[in-house]
């Protein structure tokens, strides 16, 4: 399951989702998909699952569940995905397009981007090669799942690689 979260500004995040809607459109993303949506007036038949608000539980049991976490750049949200041991896709809100009074966003994520914290996407366009990349490193690791704890470690491996070459790129 995919987790993805605007947070709760009243600013929308029209940007992010109608992305994400894309994705599930043309097959890059083939998970099920949780969305919390905040103040964002956007609705998808895609998305499995859409919340406006959460209560604090439910949102850390969806966190916690989520094989990947695309988040905003709150840092409330990535906070919470490190705690879990996820390393978020986080694309910040952006000034220009009217999701936020400033590019606080941006600046966090460039910050924690360079620590390799995060995989920081700038422009939502390059979220199908950042999930794309994971999806097959997913492939891989089912793949060759007869020496489960191998392959493991291979994956580990292999999505901290990826996660490098992306923030690299960033």
């Amino acid at each position: 399951m995919i987790f993805v979260t605007v947070g709760t500004d009243e600013h929308p995040f029209v940007r992010l989702l109608e992305e994400i809607e894309n994705l599930i459109k043309t097959g890059i993303i083939r998970e099920d998909v949780v969305v919390q949506r905040g103040h964002t007036e956007f609705f998808s038949e895609l998305f499995n699952e859409v919340y406006s608000f959460l209560p604090f539980d439910k949102f850390l049991n969806f966190m916690e569940r989520a094989n990947l976490v695309i988040t905003h750049g709150g840092p409330g949200s990535i906070m919470i995905a490190l705690n879990f041991g996820k390393i978020p896709i986080v694309v910040p809100r952006r000034k220009e397009f009217g999701e936020h009074v400033d590019n606080h966003q941006v600046k966090f994520a460039e910050f924690l981007g360079e620590k390799g914290k995060i995989i920081p996407v700038y422009d939502v366009r390059n979220l199908k090669e950042i999930i794309s990349r994971y999806n097959r490193g997913i492939d891989d690791y089912r793949v060759k799942s007869e020496n489960l704890g191998e392959n493991a470690e291979k994956f580990a491996l292999k999505l901290d690689k990826i996660c490098r070459e992306v923030t690299d790129e960033g």
